[in-house]
């Protein structure tokens, strides 16, 4: 298993249960789906996503994606019909892979608990595989809202929580050989005993889209590598 990104791949090792923290820009909530989606449609692998009330908006980007088209004319509704050929044909290639597709769970009546007790059913069911086969892409709001409130007083108990949170995913990562990948717009200095490794990304403006990785293990850079946006399409590529 991999993320189909060549620097990224050379740093983070998915066939082992690792957890990884993605940080830093904004944009690494899009780079963990197109991991996510990598894995489902190149790989055969499973994976289960679970988001903040983005469903519909990951099947959209998904779809532009598979199809080529600029992502912006969808809500214009400027596509000519070679477009729309393109768009029908992606989506019906989508559909006859929906075995391969990740499994997205919204968590908008979810609390961490219920979060918690879902992901350690999911590794249960894939515990006893001698080859790791999935993944489980986390990118939810009760882990980044301490950055989203960070003025509001009762961000200390939304950390703490999260923290918790974090410690018992690692438990589930290790003992059910399942690795982890999550968005995390906190202190990361407070979850290095937690995680194997923490993806610190900065977005460079002056050089259109592309996406500075810093890969950090105990608190140490190990490796980097850059990435690109392509903002035509919404979606990540090699530089």
């Amino acid at each position: 298993m991999r993320t189909d990104f060549k620097g990224l791949d050379k740093i983070i090792n998915l066939n082992e249960p690792e957890m990884v923290a993605f940080s830093g820009s904004v944009l690494v909530d899009i780079l963990t789906g197109d991991i996510a989606n990598n894995i489902c449609l190149s790989q055969n692998c499973e994976v289960l996503e679970i988001v903040s009330q983005r469903k519909e908006y990951l099947i959209k980007r998904l779809v532009i994606n598979q199809s080529n088209v600029n992502y912006k004319d969808w809500y214009l509704k400027k596509y000519d019909n070679k477009e729309l050929q393109q768009i029908a044909l992606a989506a019906m290639n989508l559909f006859d892979s929906f075995k391969r597709l990740p499994t997205i769970i919204e968590t908008n009546t979810m609390n961490l608990k219920d979060i918690k007790k879902y992901i350690k059913n999911y590794a249960n069911h894939y515990a006893d595989k001698k080859i790791i086969d999935t993944l489980i892409v986390l990118d939810i709001f009760p882990l980044n809202n301490v950055y989203v409130l960070k003025n509001n007083k009762y961000n200390k108990k939304y950390e703490k929580e999260g923290l918790r949170f974090i410690k018992s995913m690692s438990k589930i990562c290790k003992n059910l050989r399942c690795p982890i990948i999550f968005t995390y717009l906190g202190d990361i200095k407070k979850i290095f005993k937690y995680v194997d490794k923490i993806v610190v990304a900065s977005y460079n403006e002056s050089k259109n889209g592309i996406l500075n990785l810093k890969v950090l293990c105990n608190n140490k850079k190990i490796d980097t590598c850059n990435i690109k946006y392509n903002f035509y399409l919404r979606r990540f590529e090699d530089v």
